[in-house]
């Protein structure tokens, strides 16, 4: 292959990710917010996007400069960028050392202050180790300014006040030094003792005050000026507050049962219970796992969940608006078929989106979706899902309608078991449905009449094991990913020849390579051929294809490990790649793809749990691209035609094309 490796992010469908707790209110009426690698300007006046612009792959961080239309933008890996978004440009972007936070405070025009972190890779324990320290960017000349190291300690929040950086530490202390005097490590350090339990939460609420939440419901207000604890308030235990906003000397949150709270704190001090004592100022329902939460114009209390935006005006104390993505909870698998991408989520919606002119279509099956596949001569696209139902869409007309299931095979298989999810689907021949479950069946249907054909037991469950590695491996041992395939045409099976080959890769860490055998679509058999247990842990997905000068079987695992092996001398292993060490932080392969539209191409996708994605050279054995699309695991991915489809539990999907 050409070694000039290029990629090009096409599109990303979804208008909110979990993560996005950024929000950033322009010119009154504009609020802009990061959405996976955009930025969004969004008009609350009439609930409208202005703009939509793609910075880089995941954003972590936005800040608006004081005085000025530049917003700093900060992302996964360590780069920086100033976006004008009045002239709609990108003024500075520069890549800095490993970012860790960024803080939302200036010292002045010329200046702002970023913290970062190294890490030490323990090989052995694969854990990290984080050492903290602060940095001064200058503007002007794109440099950084004056490095202060810190303690090794578990680091909370930090304000920035009168030139001083105040940093607030899990055992209750306060290290504050001045940002000014970085290189003479000039710092002193403040014990608050009155805290008694650790802090949760900071907020600055007035030019030289700030509000303390610790885990425990406790509030406290820290002078910065004094360095002293001037009030206390305490709340019931069982409150649950995940965030807070001061506005107009009064505290805004959500409480645990989803209402929307005020109090004046100068009218509770040392007060029990105080959430009871309180006004309810809007009773809502389903409001979750709040992020970030403020007011705008005096009209909107703005509140951020795991799942949308929510605008509940403060006049009606009614939700007004909800900004939420079209996939709304967790989007799990995808597919291709002509120019459109089809995905579902575990709520059972489903997204047809043109890939050209990026119009969608939203239905609702009202079944969380676990697998998809297309049977491309016929248009049609078959959703498995959690329950253990088959629905087939087509495609030239949108219409949907479920497979028929016998109540003989409903009977034999489905009353005998609690769960019925179905793991995997594939079509072959235009004549077979074979689909997997999480017993460790293999099922085969004929799909002209949906009749039932044969099924046998590839993976067993090990009574004896209950390690926690392996999940619930001592009841079950559940397929995770299975491929069909001729023994000597592997990119599409075309021809009924009466004998086809089925791989299957599952929590019990093997892979097995079974020979399946009919006579006139009937009379089936299955013979184990191979089993391979080369992966310490679960094998998460396998992929077959015709590179390296052969036929190959590619699998990945929750070990963090590929490994390919030779089809043609008895499956010999070709070689093993281990990611470790690689991606900082817990993460294991969840998906990969080759592209079997095109036999030349020797990159490898691979999708990750913790939202990573790398296209690997299995021929060089490089790393061509490796980045955070997703803030969240990847659920779902599709290579076809130089075009990367990946969907993720953050309810987004991407697009890709590899030139």
């Amino acid at each position: 292959m050409n070694n000039s490796f290029k990629i090009e992010h096409i599109y990303s469908l979804g208008n909110y990710t979990i993560n996005d707790y950024n929000l950033l209110i322009i010119k009154n009426s504009i609020l802009i917010y990061p959405c996976q690698g955009y930025l969004i300007l969004f008009n609350i006046n009439n609930f409208k996007e202005i703009l939509r612009k793609f910075i880089c792959n995941s954003i972590i961080k936005v800040i608006k400069l004081y005085d000025s239309n530049s917003i700093l933008i900060i992302d996964e890996t360590s780069n920086i960028f100033l976006y004008n978004f009045e002239d709609d440009k990108i003024i500075l972007h520069q890549k800095i050392y490993n970012i860790f936070n960024c803080y939302d405070a200036f010292i002045d025009k010329n200046y702002f202050v970023i913290s970062h972190h190294s890490i030490i890779l323990n090989k052995e324990l694969d854990l990290d180790y984080s050492f903290d320290f602060f940095s001064l960017f200058n503007i002007q000349n794109n440099k950084i300014n004056l490095i202060f190291t810190k303690d090794k300690k578990q680091n909370n929040s930090n304000i920035i006040y009168d030139d001083k950086i105040f940093s607030f530490y899990s055992d209750n202390k306060i290290i504050k030094c001045d940002v000014f005097n970085f290189e003479n490590n000039l710092l002193s350090e403040i014990n608050l003792k009155e805290i008694e339990n650790s802090i949760k939460l900071i907020k600055i609420i007035k030019q030289d005050e700030i509000l303390i939440l610790t885990k425990k419901m406790k509030m406290f207000i820290f002078n910065l000026k004094l360095l002293t604890i001037s009030k206390i308030f305490n709340f019931n235990e069982n409150s649950e507050i995940h965030n807070f906003y001061y506005y107009n000397n009064e505290i805004y949150f959500i409480n645990c049962l989803s209402n929307l709270v005020k109090f004046n704190p100068d009218k509770y001090i040392n007060k029990e219970n105080l959430i009871k004592d309180n006004e309810i100022v809007s009773d809502n329902e389903n409001i979750e796992l709040l992020n970030w939460n403020f007011i705008v114009n005096d009209k909107y209390f703005i509140v951020t969940y795991s799942k949308g935006i929510y605008f509940i005006n403060l006049k009606t104390n009614k939700i007004e608006f909800i900004l939420e993505n079209y996939l709304k909870h967790s989007a799990t698998q995808n597919n291709i078929i002509d120019n459109f991408i089809y995905a579902g989520d575990l709520k059972g919606n489903i997204i047809k989106l043109n890939i050209q002119n990026k119009i969608s279509k939203l239905f609702d099956i009202k079944e969380g979706i676990r697998a998809i596949n297309v049977n491309e001569s016929k248009n049609t696209i078959y959703f498995a899902t959690f329950k253990g139902n088959i629905f087939i869409l087509d495609s030239s007309n949108d219409n949907i309608k479920k497979f028929d299931f016998s109540q003989e095979f409903l009977n034999n298989f489905y009353q005998k078991n609690t769960e019925y999810t179905i793991t995997c689907i594939q079509i072959i021949y235009q004549k077979f449905l074979i689909f997997s479950n999480i017993y460790g069946y293999i099922f085969i249907f004929d799909i002209s009449n949906d009749k039932f054909l044969y099924s046998f037991k590839a993976h067993y469950e090990q009574v004896e094991n209950k390690d926690l590695n392996f999940g619930s491996l001592h009841l079950r041992s559940e397929i995770w990913t299975f491929k069909v395939y001729e023994k000597s045409i592997l990119n599409n099976i075309k021809e009924d020849n009466g004998n086809f080959y089925i791989a299957t890769g599952s929590e019990d860490q093997t892979i097995k390579i079974f020979d399946i055998s009919y006579k006139n679509s009937k009379e089936f058999t299955n013979k184990l051929i191979k089993s391979i247990k080369n992966h310490k842990l679960a094998v998460t997905c396998i992929d077959i294809g015709k590179r390296l000068n052969t036929e190959i079987l590619i699998s990945c695992s929750d070990d963090k490990t590929i490994n390919i092996y030779n089809i043609l001398k008895d499956y010999e292993l070709i070689y093993n790649y281990s990611f470790l060490n690689k991606i900082h932080g817990f993460f294991t392969l969840t998906y990969l793809s080759l592209d079997n539209y095109n036999e030349n191409n020797n990159l490898l996708c691979i999708g990750c749990q913790n939202g990573f994605m790398i296209i690997f050279d299995i021929l060089t054995k490089e790393i061509k691209f490796l980045e955070k699309t997703h803030y969240g695991g990847i659920e779902g991915l599709t290579f076809k035609n130089n075009i990367i489809i990946t969907t993720g539990n953050d309810n987004m999907i991407n697009a890709f094309k590899i030139f």
